[in-house]
């Protein structure tokens, strides 16, 4: 079992780019075998956009994004796999305003792990939400790019990691994408633990 705590500072092209947000990771096999389905989990814990953030008080982060990994190894050499991607983010408030465009999503695709991190390229849909009229949602043909690359080790088991999530609409000649409909989150996870 692989854990991980850290702190990410990202732009972002939503509303609450720039505010940095508490990540925890767990990665487990399913199944005591050599070629076991892994399941690699995130959890994001940030402000409600337009809010600010304080990483020594907890009661500021408002809002959650959870993503799940699902892989299955071909051999113990191979580090390519296919893989599944799903995810969701929503508030704690109880508000009804989306947190993000891309509120919920799931995809298939292949997933290149390594001891320096991970890259997943998928293809699938989402539920993308309009930037000007958030409220009305649009199911879409959708790829995403996610990514995470170990830059240097700080101190001890403290690392800090490139992360980054890309989602593009296809344009396969049905739905119509809000205009700024693709989703872009780039930064930078400061964090240590069993990875």
């Amino acid at each position: 079992m692989d854990a991980g705590l850290g702190v990410v500072a990202s732009l972002s092209s939503e509303a609450s780019a720039g505010e940095p947000t508490a990540e925890l990771s767990l990665g487990f096999d399913i199944a005591d075998a050599n070629k076991s389905p892994r399941m690699d989990l995130v959890a994001r814990f940030g402000a409600l956009p337009g809010a600010t953030v304080d990483l020594a008080d907890p009661t500021t982060f408002r809002s959650m994004g959870l993503e799940g990994y699902l892989s299955q190894p071909l051999s113990p050499v191979l580090r390519l796999k296919p893989a599944a991607l799903i995810g969701l983010e929503f508030r704690f408030s109880g508000e009804t305003e989306p947190l993000h465009r891309a509120a919920r999503f799931g995809y298939l695709g292949v997933r290149f792990d390594s001891k320096a991190g991970y890259l997943f390229l998928g293809a699938g849909g989402d539920e993308r939400l309009s930037t000007h009229e958030r409220s009305t949602p649009q199911y879409l043909p959708s790829a995403t790019v996610a990514w995470r690359v170990r830059l240097a080790n700080l101190t001890g088991k403290v690392d800090a990691y490139l992360t980054g999530r890309v989602l593009l609409f296809l344009r396969l000649g049905y739905g119509t994408p809000s205009a700024g409909s693709d989703v872009a989150q780039i930064g930078v996870l400061i964090g240590g633990g069993k990875r």
